[in-house]
């Protein structure tokens, strides 16, 4: 009888340090001195990515990761460690450190590669995952690329040919240059996708040259290369919690916790279109008062709300950017508030400086139409990834990337 104790009291103890959804906080992969940087990285160029994350709590958990190498449409891993990494593709993340002087006490992690112990022999899509036992029970995990760079790449973003389209979207025209890659076939063997800012939910993919010239394959199809414009991404600032500071209504700091009321939102789409210098939805953690946001941060419940209007009456309604890891779920829904007449929504975010939106879930997929509106002159970052799998190979080579802005 005592044993079977002993085996219980462990197990219920495990159970209570594994790590859940709601422990794993403030998840950033950069490339190293770019923090709003996209996750991209020259093959064998001696750049590095950076990943950096919380845990919260007061303990500090044994954390493995896993690099995985993907297809082109990420649909499956395509290649066996060996064929892609020199070194180890998994191991343990042994740098840490503890909150310091904070409400909320967290174990701050970070792991930089390739490094020393890990260079990566091919390029493509891959993925990072963080685990504790196992990886196929990750608590996080994210896209990154590495790219050759042996396609050149020639892209322009002008508004919509189509006469519906003209004010609302942003066409994204190019053409590719493959004099350094020999081809039988071009229109099977190269294709490209595109993707605004760091959505990936209504990214242009698996797109195939519309016409060949010589060494030029051209993606040109005004009906097909078009993508919201959206507007430029609303924003707060969380640097401080002692007085109010951009985009922020109320704060309120009682028993060991601080709530900040974000001011409350309005629908964008009838407004007038305003410009600004934004991050494009991603966010920077930064503490005013501190030397060290990354661990003398704190943590607050953002509250954000939005007046419920008719175009969006009766459907899902999200906040979205990188606050929300550009992820698109239940914990970021906002909820009616009857007595108010609101849309609202709590999320516990470390302090700092960060962009977001509201999202919709329209039949067709997720738009910002109804709520940000849709117009021409809206400032994106657009990113044009060209892949290469001849005949014969066993993955998806990743030969050219170009990033570019929509500036009018």
């Amino acid at each position: 009888m005592r044993f079977i104790l002993t085996i219980l009291c462990t197990f219920i103890t495990l159970l209570s340090l594994a790590i859940g959804p709601d422990d794993v906080k403030t998840v950033q992969l950069y490339p190293t001195g770019n923090e709003v940087g996209l996750p991209i990285i020259g093959l064998q160029s001696g750049e590095s990515l950076q990943l950096e994350f919380d845990i919260l709590g007061d303990d500090a958990p044994y954390l493995y990761y896993e690099i995985q190498h993907f297809s082109a449409d990420w649909s499956e891993k395509d290649l066996n460690p060996l064929d892609f990494a020199k070194g180890f593709q998994t191991g343990n993340i042994d740098v840490f450190e503890f909150s310091f002087n904070t409400n909320q006490n967290y174990t701050h992690y970070e792991f930089s590669f390739p490094n020393d112990q890990l260079t990566l022999k091919v390029s493509g899509n891959y993925r990072v995952l963080v685990f504790e036992e196992n990886a196929d029970e990750p608590i996080l995990e994210e896209r990154f690329f590495v790219t050759e760079q042996m396609a050149q790449i020639d892209a322009v973003i002008k508004n919509a040919v189509s006469g519906s389209q003209l004010d609302s979207h942003h066409q994204i025209d190019f053409l590719i240059n493959t004099e350094a890659l020999l081809s039988n076939n071009p229109r099977q063997e190269f294709s490209a996708m595109v993707f605004q800012n760091f959505r990936m939910d209504n990214a242009l993919s698996n797109l195939t040259p519309n016409r060949l010239n010589g060494n030029l394959l051209y993606f040109n199809n005004p009906f097909k290369y078009n993508m919201e414009a959206g507007n430029e991404f609303r924003w707060f600032n969380t640097r401080s919690v002692r007085y109010k500071t951009d985009g922020v209504a109320e704060i309120i700091r009682k028993n060991g916790r601080t709530d900040v009321w974000l001011i409350p939102a309005l629908a964008r789409q009838k407004a007038q279109f305003l410009v600004w210098d934004d991050f494009n939805g991603q966010f920077v953690v930064d503490h005013q008062e501190g030397n060290r946001p990354d661990i003398d941060g704190d943590y607050v419940y953002v509250h954000f709300t939005l007046k419920e209007e008719a175009a969006f009456k009766g459907k899902d309604v999200y906040v979205y950017g990188g606050l929300t890891n550009w992820e698109v779920n239940d914990a970021y829904k906002l909820e009616m508030n009857n007595r108010q007449n609101l849309l609202e929504s709590v999320m516990y975010l470390k302090q700092g400086n960060y962009d977001y939106q509201f999202l919709v879930k329209e039949a067709d997929g997720y738009s910002v139409k109804s709520t940000e509106g849709n117009f021409y002159r809206t400032e994106n970052q657009y990113t044009v990834l060209v892949y290469y799998k001849p005949f014969g190979a066993r993955y998806d080579r990743l030969v050219g990337v170009r990033t570019l802005n929509s500036r009018f």
